[in-house]
């Protein structure tokens, strides 16, 4: 694991926690894995720069660790205040990750005066295959704009809300009839699936998967 010699350092077994300066020297050095282990929707209202956004109370969340994180380099955790974040560090721990968890999570990242991403572009996402892309950003309150680019196909604009990590969203087609889907977020992925649509070439039940940017 990697070398942390400073004060504010305490070990539980296998994972290591540390204070704010420690944990943004480590995180600063190289590029790393830093995990937001929150919800979908603590992490878009403000996330530390670089973190992808896996919810630790999700049922499936060491299934999706294991798609996500990679066990050759250190794994480094937070969440809001501490507590769910060493929480995730023992599981992690647990599946054979070095980990290195936050103490005091970003309420005291933000207290020592370190910046967050308010993320008005939730995501760019891109479908690798073909280029289609995806662009979810956040309106004012508790709406989502969505940007569809399909490849061959269509652009449509809509609008969604967010539940847990699917937003729903609906749009208009080109001919003025209803387009509706569901978009599920998991990490760094994002899988639409079309649910409401009377256009033929984009038929019910259409899925594309994209990755973030």
């Amino acid at each position: 694991m990697c070398a942390i010699h400073v004060s504010g350092c305490c070990r539980n077994d296998s994972v290591v926690s540390v204070s704010v300066p420690a944990f943004e020297k480590e995180i600063s050095s190289d590029p790393v894995q830093l995990l937001d282990v929150r919800t979908p929707e603590e992490y878009v209202a403000g996330h530390i720069a670089g973190a992808i956004n896996i919810n630790v109370q999700s049922d499936d969340f060491s299934e999706m660790a294991l798609n996500e994180l990679s066990k050759d380099s250190t794994v480094y955790v937070y969440c809001r205040s501490g507590r769910r974040s060493l929480t995730a560090a023992e599981i992690l721990a647990k599946l054979g990750y070095k980990v290195v968890n936050l103490k005091g999570g970003i309420i005291d990242w933000e207290e020592n005066g370190f910046p967050v991403i308010d993320s008005k572009i939730v995501g760019v996402y891109e479908d690798g295959n073909d280029g289609s892309t995806l662009v979810i950003s956040r309106n004012d309150g508790e709406y989502y704009k969505v940007e569809l680019s399909l490849f061959r196909l269509t652009q449509l604009i809509g609008q969604g809300k967010l539940s847990g990590n699917t937003l729903t969203f609906s749009a208009i087609d080109a001919s003025g009839e209803p387009i509706c889907g569901e978009i599920l977020i998991e990490g760094n992925n994002a899988k639409l699936i079309i649910t409401t649509s009377t256009w033929e070439y984009l038929p019910e039940g259409t899925t594309y998967k994209f990755e973030r940017k």
